[in-house]
């Protein structure tokens, strides 16, 4: 059977061998059939462990000038696109996207709708517009942060002053979140599968943490010194939080609202993410680097840098602290704008308005696994791994 993904193709072993020279990633027997799985396969809607770190990119581009923006669907193996994603007519950027944990469903924000897709066959399920009314508890505006639960029957997103939690099977508003007096730039669900907190961010200066079921405020992190807080995460405990905006600087908070500064990038800092074990720290800054650090923030493990940047012949880890050791290696040669761990181990992706992606493996001396050209700057990014 030849799925209308050419994701795989099954042959019985009665009619012959696979042809000579024919591409293979894999081949499985099994009494009746030869498998042979020219991409990672789909199985109920998850994906299949593959042994070359693949997964789900999706990427959003950042081109304002662009007629539409554009969502993209691709294999992380490969680079190979699975589905370029119906947008809604009239959008004039994709502003933040996410993946479902299983890999099953795809969603994102623009500036007046969300969208969700079905990964496998890239339809459209829901589209969720903005409405100028008071009565109506979804939002009026853009959506500039988008995320699943663990559990994937429920989406987060903010804009606005409003924080909203929906059922992702109807469309419709379970919940808002009330508590942001400033505009709300970024939103994600805890990692935990019961009873998941939601957390945002955005420009005043305040992380709130809500309760997903009663909706109760349940934490405050205050005079954040970013003025715009650009991302909002989660470690894998579900209390840790990490902050990052428009100062170049980071800070990982405890569950006592301790704070620990990483400082190191030379511009805003676009984007965080945690390791799966909360170990490390991946970011993404406009100073055109990829940084990993050690949870404590010094040294970092290791920094790629635009290739002409000044820190190829040496490492300024942290501010007047260098560390020459420090692997450094050529990456993006402008912005890097999402940096996404893929939920499966050490290997995670960055995406940057040079029109790239790149998928690198954290706990190698050679940590650039591909690149994948998407030819049109990269704003944001999802990643879900195998």
């Amino acid at each position: 059977v030849l799925h209308d993904q050419g994701l795989f193709h099954e042959q019985e072993k009665e009619k012959g061998a696979v042809k000579a020279g024919e591409a293979q990633e894999s081949v499985r027997i099994n009494r009746r059939f030869l498998i042979l799985a020219t991409r990672p396969r789909w199985r109920r809607g998850t994906m299949e462990k593959s042994p070359y770190g693949g997964g789900l990119l999706l990427v959003g581009s950042g081109d304002e000038t662009d007629a539409l923006p554009r969502v993209r669907l691709v294999d992380a193996a490969d680079g190979w696109t699975r589905h370029d994603l119906e947008v809604p007519d009239g959008a004039l950027q994709c502003l933040a996207v996410c993946l479902s944990a299983d890999g099953s469903q795809a969603a994102a924000g623009f500036d007046s709708s969300w969208v969700l897709w079905d990964c496998r066959s890239g339809q459209q399920l829901l589209r969720v517009e903005s409405r100028s009314s008071v009565s109506y508890d979804g939002h009026s505006g853009e959506v500039s942060g988008i995320g699943f639960s663990p559990c994937g029957r429920r989406l987060v997103t903010c804009g606005g002053h409003r924080v909203v939690i929906w059922d992702v099977d109807t469309g419709e508003p379970q919940l808002q979140l009330v508590g942001h007096k400033g505009t709300a730039r970024t939103a994600v669900f805890s990692p935990r599968l019961t009873s998941p907190l939601v957390a945002c961010g955005g420009d005043d200066r305040t992380v709130y943490v809500w309760d997903t079921q009663s909706g109760d405020l349940v934490r405050t992190i205050q005079d954040v010194d970013s003025e715009t807080m650009a991302v909002v995460a989660f470690a894998c405990d579900g209390q840790r939080i990490v902050t990052a905006g428009v100062d170049d600087t980071c800070k990982t908070w405890d569950a006592d609202n301790v704070f620990l500064s990483i400082e190191g990038h030379d511009a805003t800092v676009n984007s965080v993410a945690f390791s799966p074990d909360g170990a490390a720290l991946v970011t993404g800054s406009d100073d055109s680097s990829v940084r990993l650090w050690n949870i404590e923030g010094d040294p970092v493990l290791w920094l790629a840098v635009h290739p002409e940047g000044p820190h190829m012949n040496g490492c300024a880890c942290r501010e007047g602290d260098p560390h020459p050791e420090c692997p450094i290696v050529e990456a993006h040669s402008a912005a890097v704008k999402a940096v996404c761990y893929s939920g499966a181990g050490h290997v995670f992706a960055s995406g940057s308005a040079d029109g790239s992606c790149k998928v690198w493996d954290g706990a190698s001396g050679a940590p650039l696994i591909r690149t994948i050209d998407m030819g049109w700057p990269v704003a944001c990014l999802a990643f879900q791994g195998v």
